[in-house]
């Protein structure tokens, strides 16, 4: 996962946390009340796989219960590093109090009590504790995976029947407008580059959140999926570059012999981006798995 720098996740979040659907919050929300009931006095315990940055739970964080309790998990070290000053400022700008534990922490009308701990796992291989944990989730990872280990992450979290909120998995759906003769070609030779190995096994790609899905399902969860797609206009400008980079360098990465028609495509659509006139939309879905009673 070492691939995904700092950079690109933070010039992402904001399209991350616009194309959420909202609904399957509301869906948590109410789970989380209804069986959290006995124990509301103490920190609501999340665990976030492939946390990046923390851009989880910065959209994450507000929405939920005041006390809360964040196990960052993550393959790349130099990342989950930065991750306590990155938090801090956050923190300090979003008036959330950073806290080493839940010992004699008074409620506050005007703070939110948060502690957090990172913890540098082989997702590849690897499953944090999810026993004593009120909530599993991740952004933006599931479609690293290959599907023995989305099977293998579905199976710990019917053991420990915690719910599953895995958001902005990227489902193969890209559109551009206005078109380009070379689009469905670009976005073929992307789609099967989303299949390769990143470091987590042969990728599902486009196909890991419907698989995710279905694996829930098999193991008796109630499973609800939704569309949390980027629309990217003339305001995402630096988004859009940075993605038809990475796009282009995909394409050419898995069809060489398609190099020309892919810099052709490419010059055309960074003066489109130049020039204010293009709309991308890429498609994502967010899963929700609730454990049946």
């Amino acid at each position: 996962m070492g691939e995904f720098d700092k950079d690109w996740l933070s010039l992402r979040e904001p399209a991350d946390h616009l194309a959420r659907d909202t609904g399957l919050l509301e869906q948590l929300l109410v789970h989380l009340r209804a069986n959290r009931s006995s124990s509301r006095s103490q920190p609501l315990s999340v665990v976030d796989l492939g946390t990046g940055t923390g851009s989880n739970l910065r959209y994450l964080q507000p929405r939920l219960e005041a006390y809360q309790q964040w196990q960052l998990v993550d393959n790349d070290n130099a990342l989950l590093q930065a991750l306590p000053s990155r938090l801090k400022t956050w923190a300090s700008d979003h008036n959330v109090t950073l806290v080493d534990a839940y010992n004699d922490v008074t409620p506050d009308a005007d703070k939110r009590a948060l502690a957090i701990n990172v913890l540098a796992l082989d997702l590849a291989t690897d499953c944090p504790e999810l026993s004593d944990s009120d909530l599993l989730t991740a952004s933006a990872l599931l479609d690293l995976f290959s599907a023995d280990r989305i099977d293998a992450i579905a199976k710990a979290a019917s053991v420990a029947r915690v719910p599953c909120l895995f958001a902005l998995s990227f489902d193969g759906r890209i559109r551009c407008s206005p078109e380009h003769p070379c689009d469905e070609r670009v976005f073929a030779l992307v789609n099967a580059h989303q299949r390769r190995d990143k470091g987590l096994g042969s990728a599902l790609g486009p196909d890991a959140g419907d698989y995710m899905a279905k694996a829930m399902r098999e193991v008796s969860y109630t499973v609800t999926t939704r569309r949390a797609d980027w629309q990217l206009d003339h305001s995402a400008a630096a988004l859009q570059s940075e993605l038809m980079h990475g796009w282009c360098r995909a394409a050419m990465e898995q069809s060489p012999s398609d190099a020309e028609l892919v810099t052709e495509w490419q010059e055309q659509r960074q003066s489109q981006i130049d020039n204010g006139h293009l709309h991308i939309s890429v498609g994502h879905v967010d899963v929700l798995g609730l454990p049946r009673p």
